[in-house]
C-alpha cells in the first residue's frame, strides 16, 4: 500500500492518492476527491501491465469531472423525472440536468463525485482496502435526511475489486449510490471498446420515457439490438436503428439483471473481455439494474497521461436501482428509511488468460 499527496483543491483541500497493490501485480489508485478509481492496473496475458480504467492526472480536471471518470455518484445516481419526487407526502425539487423540465441526472451540479471525501486505509489479511466516508446534510442537493456515506475499495489476491457501499439516514430519503469506472480493456489510452467483447445475463430493459426515464414497465429484448445474453461485440449493433440506440448514439440502457430479480447475494451479472489483451472482468452485484453506457458522446482532450478519450473510449457497467423508481410502481425505489441501514457489493473480478 503506498499514500501520496496528489494536489490540492481550489478550497485548498489535499488531495491523497491511495495505492492498493495485490500479489500478482495488480495495482488500484484511488483518489480522495469523488472516491475516485484514477488508476487500476491489470497484468495481461503477455504479462504486460495494462491501465484499464479511464482518469486524468491532475485535481482540477477532477474538479470539472463531467464524464465523471471513476468517479462515486450520489446522493442519487442516474436519472429522476422532471427532477422532483414526492415522498411521505412532501414533493421535493432537485436541479435539473441542463435545462428546465429535463431530468436530474447524477444529482448534479452539486454531486459526490466533485467532492473532497474523508478515507482510511488499511490491511486485513491478504487484502488491501481503503473506506471513503462523507457527511451529506438534510437538504443536500434537494434530499431530505442527514446522510452519512461509505465507500469501501478492497483489492483481493484474486484480482478481484470490490465495491461496498454504505449508508445511514436520520429522514426518510433516497439514496442510489454508484461507481462510474469507465473500462477499456484494451487500455485505457488505446481507442474504443468497440471490439470488446459483452455478455449480460439479462432479458429485460425498462421502456423509457423522455430523456432515458423509465416508466415503470419492461421489454424483453431477446434477439434485439440490445441482447446481450450471448456474448457478443460492443461494436456489433452500437449503430443499430433500434430507435433508443440511434437516439443517444449507442447504449445507455439499464438491463433488468436475473441475479437482482432472483437472488438477495451477489452474483454475476455480465462479463466484458478483450481479445486483444485477453483480459476478461466479470461483474457480480446485489443490486437489480445493470446500467450500460459506452462513452456514447466523449470528447476529452487532457486525460492521464497525455490520453485523448472519444466516443466509445470506455464501456460503463454501473449497478444500483433502476432510475426515477420513486415516479413509477417498480419495487425498487431507493428510499432509505430513517434508521435503516443500507449497504449493498459490487464486485469486478479480472481474470487472464496466458499467452
Amino acid at each position: 500500500m503506498e499514500i501520496r499527496t496528489f494536489g490540492k483543491m481550489k478550497s485548498g483541500e489535499r488531495i491523497d492518492a491511495i495505492v492498493l497493490k495485490n500479489k500478482n501485480g495488480a495495482e488500484a489508485e484511488f483518489l480522495n476527491i469523488g472516491a475516485v478509481i484514477r488508476r487500476l492496473v491489470i497484468p495481461d496475458k503477455d504479462g504486460r501491465q495494462v491501465d484499464v480504467v479511464t482518469g486524468y492526472d491532475s485535481v482540477d480536471r477532477y474538479e470539472k469531472n463531467y464524464p465523471m471518470f471513476g468517479a462515486a455518484i450520489g446522493r442519487y445516481a442516474n436519472r429522476i423525472r422532471d427532477a422532483k419526487f414526492t415522498l411521505n407526502g412532501k414533493t421535493y425539487e432537485l436541479a435539473p440536468w441542463k435545462t428546465p423540465g429535463m431530468p436530474m441526472l447524477h444529482s448534479l451540479p452539486d454531486t459526490y463525485a466533485f467532492r473532497s471525501w474523508n478515507y482510511k486505509a488499511v490491511r486485513e489479511g491478504e487484502a488491501e482496502s481503503v473506506t471513503f466516508s462523507l457527511h451529506s446534510p438534510d437538504m443536500d442537493q434537494g434530499y431530505p435526511g442527514n446522510v452519512e456515506v461509505s465507500l469501501t475499495y478492497t483489492l483481493t489476491d484474486d484480482n478481484e475489486l470490490v465495491l461496498r457501499y454504505d449508508a445511514d439516514t436520520d429522514a426518510d430519503t433516497l439514496v442510489n449510490l454508484t461507481n462510474h469506472a469507465y473500462f477499456n480493456l484494451n487500455g485505457h489510452a488505446s481507442g474504443d471498446v468497440l471490439d470488446h467483447i459483452l455478455v449480460i445475463d439479462a432479458e429485460e430493459i425498462p421502456v423509457y420515457e423522455g430523456v432515458l426515464c423509465p416508466t415503470g414497465a419492461f421489454r424483453n429484448i431477446l434477439g434485439t439490438a440490445y441482447d446481450f445474453t450471448k456474448p457478443k461485440p460492443i461494436g456489433q449493433d452500437v449503430h443499430s436503428d433500434e430507435p433508443g440506440i440511434a437516439a443517444e448514439h449507442g447504449y445507455d440502457v439499464a438491463y433488468r439483471v436475473n441475479q437482482g430479480v432472483s437472488e438477495p447475494e451477489a452474483g454475476f451479472v455480465g462479463a466484458l473481455s478483450s481479445p486483444k489483451t485477453g483480459i476478461t472482468m466479470e461483474v457480480y452485484t446485489d443490486m437489480p439494474a445493470l446500467q450500460l453506457y459506452v462513452a456514447n458522446r466523449l470528447n476529452v482532450k487532457d486525460g492521464k497521461d497525455g490520453a485523448s478519450y472519444h466516443d466509445y473510449a470506455g464501456c460503463c457497467l454501473e449497478t444500483g436501482f433502476f432510475a426515477n423508481g420513486i415516479n413509477t410502481d417498480l419495487p425498487e425505489k431507493a428510499i432509505l428509511k430513517a434508521g435503516e441501514h443500507f449497504t449493498s457489493i459490487t464486485a469486478y473480478r479480472f481474470l487472464c488468460g496466458k499467452a
